[in-house]
């Protein structure tokens, strides 16, 4: 199954190819079935949740009375000079 999708196949792809029949795609059993929509929902509510945590915090800090950025500290990177070039050097 890797080699036919060039990655590793996550769980439920797994799961799916091991417990339906391959002429018609079809559960092999009724649990086989309610096992995947158990794990599918599951899945789908941590998804929801993590999302919900990302969304609730704000990656961008306001501007502060001078126009800079809060937390970036006093110097900005002169022309040329990357984000995080220089960081931990003294003057």
């Amino acid at each position: 199954m890797a080699l036919e999708l060039g990655r590793t196949p996550s769980q439920s792809e797994l799961f799916a190819r091991t417990h339906t029949r391959k002429e018609d795609r079809e559960w092999v059993d009724k649990r086989s079935s309610d096992v995947n929509d158990a794990y599918e929902a599951e899945l789908k509510r941590l998804q929801d949740e993590r999302q919900a945590a990302i969304d609730a915090v704000d990656p961008v800090p306001p501007p502060n009375r001078q126009g800079r950025d809060v937390g970036t500290g006093s110097e900005r990177p002169q022309a040329g000079e990357g984000l995080w070039d220089g960081c931990g050097s003294l003057p």
